[in-house]
């Protein structure tokens, strides 16, 4: 992740130190993406031929990520 991309909590909750806790937004996204992927076929099938050499579930998780930067990325336009 780039480090200018700013990174909230997804669901922020004050705890007992005074700082923020919680689910980051891009895991959130990532997540999201995730989910994304899993439910059509098509683009599972797709990212399964398109992934090199590199180990498939490894390939899928870095693309989430990869996704949930340019969220990220977009948020802050």
């Amino acid at each position: 992740m780039e480090n200018n991309i700013s990174n909230p909590s997804a669901f922020a909750c004050a705890s007992s130190e005074g700082h923020q806790a919680g689910m980051k937004l891009r895991d959130y996204f990532a997540a999201k993406a995730l989910n994304g992927i899993h439910s059509n076929h098509e683009i599972w099938k797709d990212m399964s031929m398109d992934r090199g050499q590199k180990p498939f579930l490894e390939y899928i998780a870095e693309n989430c990520y990869d996704m949930a930067d340019a969220m990220l990325k977009a948020r802050e336009k």
